[in-house]
């Protein structure tokens, strides 16, 4: 089967600075999307074509028992979608998130036909809140009953590097752009010596965070817990552009 690592070859060299660093108040991370690859061998076969854009910057503030995210998250492969969030987490074995605002676009942000979507969610006593609101088209609620929530952006920002091996399954999941798919299984990841190209990934850690709905989350992490590569599935992954201490 193939692997991102055996795809997008060239896109995912990272300089050894970057790749060996702590992760710092900010980090920055370019989206790599397959477009096209043929699996046959033959002369077209390579290079794969991949369009490589800026994806996610995030901002982190990190103490002993709280977590502190402002991320924009834009992804630009299709139509453009764009998220501003600020997520709160208690600094758990699941960086569970406690509360959140976020506002989405769906294609041109200028655009008075398309309003944002703004969030506002609070989880407490094993109950998460999500109010949505659209223009003028009033709010909505959504409740859920949950015992352990969990956030893809919380990971990223700040991942559980000690604690991710004895972690099972969160029974709520939130997401690429805070989507909602149920709950996620926590596993070990391949080792990188049973990869084709260990060199991409030589010195890090896979773990794999496995949605309910949806492809398994490859998280690549070096020694200092610093998220390298966030692959999803063979066609889709992240990759540590830049970072730096002026949150």
């Amino acid at each position: 089967m193939w692997h991102a690592f055996d795809i997008m070859r060239d896109e995912l060299t990272v300089p050894a600075s970057l790749r060996d660093a702590a992760p710092a108040a900010r980090l920055e991370y370019d989206e790599l999307a397959l477009r096209y690859f043929s699996d046959k061998s033959g002369p077209g076969q390579w290079p794969a074509k991949v369009n490589r854009k800026p994806g996610l910057v995030l901002r982190r503030s990190v103490d002993t028992d709280a977590l502190l995210i402002d991320a924009v998250h834009r992804r630009e492969q299709t139509v453009m979608h764009q998220t501003r969030l600020s997520l709160r987490c208690r600094r758990d074995p699941w960086r569970t998130p406690l509360e959140w605002e976020s506002e989405q676009h769906l294609g041109d942000p200028r655009s008075p036909e398309l309003p944002p979507t703004q969030e506002q969610a609070r989880f407490e006593g094993g109950q998460l809140v999500r109010t949505l609101a659209a223009g003028s088209r009033g709010e909505s609620s959504q409740t859920y009953r949950i015992r352990q929530p969990a956030c893809l952006y919380a990971w990223w920002a700040d991942f559980p590097l000690d604690a991710s091996t004895t972690l099972d399954q969160a029974d709520g999941w939130f997401g690429d752009n805070l989507t909602w798919t149920g709950s996620v299984r926590s596993e070990p990841g391949p080792p990188p010596g049973r990869m084709r190209h260990p060199d991409y990934c030589r010195g890090l850690t896979c773990h794999r965070l496995v949605p309910r709905l949806g492809l398994p989350l490859e998280f690549w992490v070096n020694a200092q817990g610093l998220v390298v590569y966030l692959l999803e599935g063979p066609t889709r992954a992240w990759v540590i552009r830049d970072q730096g201490d002026d949150a």
